[in-house]
C-alpha cells in the first residue's frame, strides 16, 4: 500500500507518542520496520533541509512590539513581546528538540 508524505508524517508522529518499540508499532500497523525507518529518515532529512537561518537586524527605535511566532507543522508557538532571553532561548531549544528528534 503506497502512502503519501503526509501519511508518513502522521505515522511517525503517532509512533513517537505511542511509547512502543518500532517493531511492535510496525507489526500493529502492518508496516515493515525497514520501510518505517526509511521514511522516518527521509522526513528528518527533509526537515533539516527546510531549516532556514535568517539574519535579524535589531532596530531599537521600532515602536510596535509583536510576538515571535513559529509555525511548526500545524502548531503555532508564540513567544510574547518583551519575553526575557531565558524564555526565548528555552523555547527555541524546545522547538529544535521537537524538530530534530
Amino acid at each position: 500500500m503506497k502512502r503519501k508524505q503526509l501519511d508518513w508524517t502522521r505515522i511517525v508522529e503517532e509512533h513517537k507518542s505511542s511509547g512502543q518499540s518500532v517493531e511492535l508499532f510496525c507489526q500493529e500497523k502492518e508496516i515493515h520496520p525497514n520501510t518505517f525507518y526509511r521514511h522516518r529518515k527521509l522526513l528528518h532529512q527533509k526537515n533539516q533541509t527546510d531549516t532556514v537561518l535568517v539574519n535579524i537586524k535589531y532596530t531599537p527605535e521600532v515602536q510596535e512590539h509583536k510576538p515571535i511566532r513559529v509555525l511548526l507543522h500545524e502548531f503555532i508557538i508564540e513567544i510574547p513581546s518583551g519575553a526575557d532571553s531565558l524564555t526565548v532561548e528555552s523555547t527555541l531549544r524546545m522547538i529544535k528538540e521537537l524538530v530534530c528528534s
